[in-house]
């Protein structure tokens, strides 16, 4: 191989990974891509059963239980807790998406300092024993999730 050449070369037509089930009616193109009128998959075969439990829980649960619930919350996450505060925020104000940019030339390992080694450890330290604290409040805060029976 020359150099500069990638070791995967683009194929001139996409593989269709055997007959993609094109038996006797053919249901994908040349390019593997799914023919009009293309019947899909079997679905999501829970769709019926997740509808009906949804239906329960709405049927179960008045606006009163919820505001006491969503009141309770709110309690909470002014007390501190931190995975009160978590769940209020991301229901309010959805997750967060986090983008760090690095703006940093990137270097070798062997050329980072001991010095700088030692920093990153120690920072690693901080956000491992961080996230413990979190768990471990948490599991203090919320009981274990009961099913049924």
């Amino acid at each position: 191989m020359e150099k500069g050449e990638t070791a995967m070369r683009k194929a001139e037509t996409p593989s269709t990974n055997g007959d993609n089930g094109n038996g006797p009616v053919a249901i994908r193109d040349a390019k593997g891509r799914f023919l009009q009128g293309n019947p899909g998959g079997p679905g999501n075969p829970q769709a019926g059963n997740v509808g009906r439990w949804r239906q329960a829980l709405a049927e179960a649960v008045s606006a009163e239980d919820l505001a006491e619930v969503t009141r309770r919350l709110v309690e909470a996450a002014k007390a501190g807790k931190p995975w009160a505060v978590r769940e209020l925020l991301d229901r309010c104000l959805g997750k967060p998406h986090v983008q760090i940019g690095v703006e940093a030339e990137a270097k070798s390992i062997r050329e980072y300092t001991e010095e700088e080694i030692l920093e990153a450890q120690r920072l690693a330290r901080l956000l491992l024993d961080d996230r413990q604290a979190d768990r471990q409040a948490e599991a203090a805060e919320v009981p274990a999730s009961r099913g049924p029976g």
